[in-house]
């Protein structure tokens, strides 16, 4: 389950909120089985956050290819992530990376780990140094999403 596209709408004076999202499913259940899994989650979001009011859905295939799962699908592409990653980080610090192939764009998505206590724009600003110099030294990327978190354990792709 993916979602994209998600807006979140206040309402007039003392209104809940009204959220619409798209979810993106695998394109190989039905309409029915998508609905259910859609009512449970838009239940989900209701239920956690009293401030919503509304969750409006929009249904959608996602038609998802995992090109590389612990190395095993396309080595070269890895090798060359892994390659811009170690300009900036030590192995430790890398605790994921998955490539994906969806809608014709490939996508990383990377969780690093920096020292707790680093700040928040130092943070930002070191990730998007490396979001740069990704989609410069590897143009096949059409998205990079990278998450930092606190390093708190030995962590490694």
């Amino acid at each position: 389950l993916g979602l994209h596209d998600l807006h979140v709408h206040a309402g007039e004076e003392n209104e809940d909120f009204t959220v619409e999202l798209h979810l993106e499913f695998s394109s190989k259940i039905t309409l029915g089985e998508a609905h259910i899994i859609a009512d449970r989650f838009e239940a989900q979001v209701l239920k956690r956050w009293s401030q919503i009011g509304a969750v409006i859905t929009h249904l959608e295939p996602l038609h998802q290819q995992v090109l590389q799962s612990e190395g095993r699908n396309d080595p070269a592409l890895q090798a060359k992530v892994v390659a811009v990653l170690d300009d900036f980080l030590d192995t430790s610090q890398i605790r994921s990376m998955r490539l994906y192939q969806s809608g014709g764009h490939l996508q990383a998505v990377i969780v690093i780990c920096l020292e707790e206590n680093t700040s928040l724009t130092s943070a930002h600003e070191f990730s998007e140094k490396i979001e740069i110099e990704l989609r410069k030294q590897v143009p096949e990327l059409n998205r990079v999403t990278l998450h930092v978190e606190p390093f708190r354990e030995k962590n490694s792709i």
